[in-house]
């Protein structure tokens, strides 16, 4: 891990610690950290945080101050994090609560009116199991109790779901996005397939040696655009390769 990662990463829970003591039952990294694929200028910071009880507002709003501070340190696409309580999360609630969440994209409307944003910023988010899923099976504890301590597996159905949730505009998506579209995609293909869970990266490999060598071509230069950081302008294979996917996905998920 890059030394300016772990600067960020030292900060992130030097003020978490700080601000919210014993509440805290701990950090955990996921996402491309997780899963050792981490890049500077094409990667956010992707951390859960477990308290033992619901933050006040004001608690929540020094901790969204804090972020937003360190967030200038930190990589071009910024940090996500979503506050989760610890009697959620054995067994998983589905979908899941959350107490506060913030990401970059976000950061307008927390800066504008921070009560505001952190009163607003609660609810369930069906993105949160599959979040939950990659800690258990590959997180980083940052700090705190140990990850099979805090969660518990989430059930096969309610992990689709919640990937079915992320993927399911993807004919959308891939328009705007298609590395990302393509590349999720193919990891969520090895999960239904083989039960395993890859990065994005891992899982263009994996497709290259499971999916029609029809799409051997596209997966290879999605894969170079990935680790280059290059944009990719969709085709209309890509947009099969997305279509095809989803019509075996759908029949997994229920």
């Amino acid at each position: 891990m890059e030394n300016r990662v772990i600067s960020v990463l030292d900060n992130i829970k030097e003020e978490i610690i700080s601000l919210l003591d014993s509440n805290l039952c701990g950090i955990y990294l996921h996402g491309s950290l997780a899963y050792d694929c981490f890049s500077w200028e094409q990667s956010d910071i992707d951390f859960l945080v477990v308290v033992k009880k619901s933050l006040k507002l004001a608690e929540k709003a020094r901790l969204i101050h804090a972020l937003m501070e360190i967030e200038h340190l930190g990589p071009k696409k910024g940090l996500e994090m979503s506050v989760v309580c610890e009697k959620d999360l054995k067994p998983p609630c589905f979908p899941m609560p959350y107490h506060l969440h913030y990401s970059k994209q976000h950061q307008k409307a927390a800066k504008e009116n921070v009560s505001l944003y952190c009163d607003n910023m609660q609810g369930v988010d069906l993105d949160l199991t599959a979040h939950i899923m990659v800690v258990y099976q590959r997180g980083i504890a940052l700090y705190g109790k140990e990850l099979t301590e805090v969660f518990q597996v989430p059930t096969r159905k309610d992990y689709l779901k919640s990937v079915w949730y992320d993927i399911e505009n993807s004919l959308t998506m891939v328009t705007k996005d298609p590395v990302s579209t393509i590349l999720n995609l193919c990891r969520t293909l090895a999960y239904v397939r083989e039960e395993t869970f890859l990065s994005k990266k891992e899982g263009g490999e994996w497709a290259l040696g499971h999916c029609s060598p029809h799409y051997t071509a596209m997966l290879n230069h999605i894969l170079k655009a990935y680790q280059a950081g290059s944009i990719v302008v969709p085709t209309a294979l890509m947009i099969q390769f997305v279509q095809e996917s989803l019509d075996e996905l759908a029949g997994h998920v229920g």
